[in-house]
């Protein structure tokens, strides 16, 4: 086995996790569309919330209403928010809509479990909370391969297991998922060795 094959193993090496996820949902248009901004301005789709600032001059109290009052509230707590985020680990550089849980990884792509309709021919940019640093792994694209619908327990609500191939994705990052899936196997080898 040549070391190219041992790569590729290593990719499709899988593992049952449950991992929250969010993501943003594409079709093949707006994907390619947000593939230009990219190339155009590696930068594009980050937000940096420390960014958000006052109003250059004070308001006086007479014009002061409860929505400006609100309003600068939670410009503060997003400033926290992010703050507080990378003091524990990072933030997502970008905000997503949608926020389901990941039960398989491995490193060409994952399963995530929804209860929201997606097609298999709709793109998805992902952001990963995992358990090591940086928390968020995030500028990962993929493409939807698969839809199976799951009945869960007593549900009347009808889930989806979504299968993504991841399509673009740092090599380094890649590593971090790939080290995660053989962590995962290791730790479900070990319960079953102990009976557990």
């Amino acid at each position: 086995m040549d070391e190219r094959e041992n790569i590729e193993n290593r990719e499709f090496a899988r593992a049952r996790v449950s991992l929250p996820v969010q993501y943003n949902i594409f079709d093949l248009e707006e994907y390619n569309k947000l593939r230009e901004k990219r190339k155009a301005d590696p930068r594009v789709c980050r937000h940096n919330l420390l960014a958000i600032t006052f109003p250059p001059t004070p308001i006086s109290r007479r014009e002061e209403t409860d929505y400006d009052i609100r309003e600068r509230l939670e410009i503060i707590n997003n400033k926290l928010d992010y703050l507080i985020g990378l003091i524990i680990g990072g933030v997502p550089k970008k905000e997503y809509k949608y926020r389901d849980v990941v039960v398989e990884l491995s490193g060409a792509g994952l399963r995530i479990m929804t209860c929201r309709p997606i097609s298999p021919v709709m793109y998805l940019d992902i952001c990963l909370i995992v358990p090591f640093f940086p928390y968020f792994i995030d500028d990962i694209y993929g493409q939807v391969k698969r839809v199976i619908s799951v009945q869960e327990g007593d549900s009347p609500e009808e889930a989806s297991e979504v299968a993504v191939e991841f399509i673009e994705i740092e090599d380094s990052v890649r590593e971090k998922l790939i080290q995660l899936t053989f962590e995962k196997q290791r730790e479900l080898l070990r319960s079953r060795r102990e009976g557990k």
